[in-house]
């Protein structure tokens, strides 16, 4: 089938043959005795930009949801903000008589981390004052409107991502945001109306926002995952648990509200200021020493073919084999700042969004992606370049991006297109038909 693929888009090239252009240049050519046509080159002009990326979807079913900050010493600063609602298990609970709070724990339960977890943390949780819906999704630079006065302000030295911590009898890696008790007596004095349902409960406290920032500058800081995602009983679960006592009993009383069942988005922002590559973005000069990719809605990379064309220098050709080879920085990888292990590449069109390649369409696997040895990522864009050679898709180049960019925080530094040593590289192998 494949073969049949080729030769029709082979018969498709004798007919566009005659508006191509006859240069030949960065062709290494096998043998001129060679009978059977077959070319290959590995010379092709590329040409590579820093863009920023566009606002992500984000969604309350994600696997992740992220909080914290970082000092990167090569992307800058970075924030991931994580707002959500507060689901009411059960309908009109009642607090006997003057209940008064204790005190208040948002525990939010880890699903890993990315940065230095030794740094101080200084969290900050509001009210949001907008309503959310679980089963929509937000854009990932949309901030939500917020109620002035915080509810909570908690300084954390060194998280814990990896450590069990016992929370009212639960036992998980788990953070603990301690709030001002005046929250926690908003919700035990509340009309009888206000605590009916979930509907009347999110009209009445509708969510938390928490943002983060680091108290040293010195430091690098770290992005938190959280897990908001699992109802399953038998797994910790992420909560809001209130401590209080009342007229009515002589023990201190506790209240969970969870966080599970309900909507969870994330705000990302990026401070690019103090980054390896400043303002250098859309600039294909700066693209030839080295390029950045950045998850959480940061920058990814443009990637251009310009001079395509030259392949068609002795007539019409059918692609054997396109290989796009790009090679990670090792220089740039440090502990706490681990490179992406997958990336992805998509095209690019008239209006400059993304699509999938045919090649990943046809077979996601030999497409590839992964990390390889020798710290390259390496893609099979075979498809693509034939049909921009033979006409039937326009060339506006390609994005080179994190994949799960909502989901993790890593980073990833590549060679340009004229590294001295990591130089990104399209290698084909083709036939000429004539």
């Amino acid at each position: 089938m494949q073969q049949c693929c080729l030769w029709v888009c082979a018969v498709a090239l004798l007919a566009f043959h005659s508006c191509k252009k006859p240069e030949t240049v960065g062709l290494n050519v096998l043998p001129t005795g060679d009978e059977a046509g077959l070319y290959s080159t590995d010379t092709l002009t590329l040409t590579a930009e820093v863009v920023r990326e566009d606002s992500l979807l984000t969604r309350s079913d994600f696997a992740a949801h992220l909080a914290g900050a970082v000092h990167d010493p090569v992307f800058g600063r970075s924030a991931a903000a994580l707002y959500t609602q507060l689901y009411l298990s059960g309908s009109s609970p009642t607090f006997g008589d003057n209940p008064v709070c204790d005190s208040v724990v948002l525990a939010l339960v880890y699903s890993g981390y990315y940065g230095d977890t030794a740094s101080t943390h200084h969290f900050t949780v509001y009210e949001i004052d907008e309503e959310l819906n679980k089963d929509s999704s937000r854009y990932s630079h949309n901030q939500p409107a917020l109620k002035p006065m915080p509810v909570g302000s908690y300084q954390v030295a060194g998280v814990q991502p990896e450590d069990t911590v016992t929370i009212e009898d639960v036992s998980a890696p788990q953070l603990a945001l301690w709030l001002d008790p005046a929250f926690g007596d908003k919700i035990l004095n509340a009309d009888a109306a206000d605590l009916a349902s979930v509907t009347t409960f999110n009209n009445f406290i509708k969510g938390l926002y928490i943002e983060d920032s680091l108290v040293n500058a010195g430091e690098e800081g770290c992005i938190l995952y959280f897990d908001l995602t699992s109802v399953n009983a038998a797994l910790p679960q992420s909560r809001l648990i209130i401590y209080y006592h009342n007229d009515t009993s002589t023990t201190e009383q506790v209240f969970e509200l969870n966080v599970n069942n309900g909507a969870h988005f994330n705000y990302f922002t990026h401070d690019y200021s103090v980054s390896a590559f400043g303002n250098n973005f859309d600039d294909p000069v700066f693209g030839e020493g080295s390029v950045y990719i950045q998850s959480m809605s940061g920058v990814k990379v443009r990637v251009d073919i310009p001079f395509y064309e030259t392949l068609e220098g002795g007539g019409p050709v059918a692609v054997n084999k396109a290989i796009l080879d790009v090679y990670v920085d090792e220089m740039q990888v440090t502990d706490n700042f681990p490179a992406h292990t997958r990336l992805a590449l998509t095209g690019i069109d008239s209006s400059g969004l993304s699509y999938f390649l045919p090649d990943n369409l046809d077979n996601p696997v030999t497409f590839g992606g992964d990390l390889l040895s020798g710290n390259r990522f390496r893609f099979n864009i075979s498809r693509y370049l034939q049909q921009i050679l033979n006409g039937s898709r326009v060339n506006f180049g390609l994005f080179l991006v994190a994949t799960g960019a909502s989901v993790n925080a890593n980073r990833t530094v590549i060679g340009g297109t004229k590294h001295p040593s990591l130089s990104m590289k399209l290698s084909v192998s083709y036939t000429i038909l004539n």
